[in-house]
């Protein structure tokens, strides 16, 4: 099965990250991230995978349907706390690593 892939970028970097795989794109400066993948996604989506947004700017994990995966690549990390809703619904594990 293929992912469908919603990312996030600026507008001027649509046809780029649409180049790189993305089906979407949502304009993280002129758009509410969250709001939109609700509209479009009512239901929720499967996954999300965050590289490149602070931890506390993630997306809603509310919005990840049960079973689902969150991954969080950034930093800094996210503060404890944050993710136990994704824990209480979600697969996988939240493995935070926090620098001294």
């Amino acid at each position: 099965m293929m992912a469908h892939v919603i990312a996030t970028a600026r507008a001027a970097d649509e046809d780029h990250v649409r180049g790189l795989g993305a089906d979407e794109v949502i304009d993280y400066l002129t758009t509410d991230i969250v709001a939109e993948v609700s509209r479009r996604y009512p239901d929720g989506v499967d996954a999300v995978v965050n590289i490149a947004l602070p931890a506390d700017r993630l997306i809603d994990v509310s919005r990840v349907r049960r079973g689902g995966r969150v991954r969080n690549a950034t930093h800094p990390a996210p503060e404890p706390g944050t993710y136990e809703r994704a824990q209480e619904h979600t697969r996988g594990k939240l493995i935070v690593v926090r620098g001294t």
